[in-house]
């Protein structure tokens, strides 16, 4: 809030000061004040861009680390450690990995120390991530604790799940990039450019290979009916 009063003021007056003094351009007074204001607007929502980006910068951080922090949780809680210990244990495992995702782990330890309820911990964990896999490792732990279910069935189960989310994800990307090699390489089939099939292969993959071989040769069978 400090900076969004104050970056508005500072980068009008900065603006002003390069236009007039420092920068000769061919410019009316009154244009120059108008660029300047729209430096001032700009310094409006530059802090909002900036902790917008730190933000996604700490959230990919978070899900670069938690696929194996969730796999060493479920190990950890399976030995028998407490769930304080087992995110101890992980915190100190992962900080290499993710800092920001050993942070919050050692915050979540801390406060499940001197807070009255063990959800308002788990809670504000998937609150300050604001990652799907550790909102559902949250819930799974505060139904664990509310139902009495084993902590390790439950954390297997949110494995599970994490994984599947993984997998479906990945083969989305890999369906989107795969699609789109195979039709550059039918546009360069048209375009009068040999490839052949090993090529397509390496490019998009064997499900994609098959379909842009297929391709490949319908288009070469249209192109020598034509010539």
């Amino acid at each position: 809030m400090f900076f969004r009063f104050v970056m508005p003021p500072v980068l009008f007056a900065v603006t002003l000061f390069y236009l007039f003094p420092i920068l000769y351009l061919e410019w009316s007074p009154v244009t120059k004040i108008g660029a300047a204001f729209i430096g001032g607007l700009i310094g409006f929502y530059l802090p909002d861009l900036f902790v917008g980006n730190m933000t996604q910068r700490r959230q990919e951080s978070i899900m670069l680390g938690f696929p194996y922090a969730l796999d060493l949780m479920l190990i950890c809680v399976e030995l028998g450690m407490s769930i304080e210990l087992a995110f101890t244990k992980v915190a100190a495992e992962i900080g290499t990995q993710s800092a920001e995702l050993a942070e919050e782990l050692a915050l979540t330890i801390a406060e499940l120390s001197y807070l009255p309820y063990r959800r308002q911990a788990f809670d504000n964990l998937a609150k300050r991530c604001g990652h799907p896999g550790v909102k559902s490792v949250a819930t799974a732990l505060n139904q664990a604790k509310k139902y009495g279910t084993p902590l390790g069935q439950a954390l297997r189960v949110t494995v599970n799940e994490n994984r599947e989310m993984r997998m479906q994800k990945a083969e989305r990307k890999a369906a989107t990039v795969s699609f789109g090699l195979a039709a550059a390489a039918v546009s360069a089939v048209g375009c009068g450019t040999t490839l052949d099939a090993g090529a397509v292969a390496v490019l998009t993959g064997a499900g994609a290979a098959a379909m842009a071989a297929s391709l490949l040769v319908n288009c070469l069978a249209i192109a020598s009916a034509r010539a």
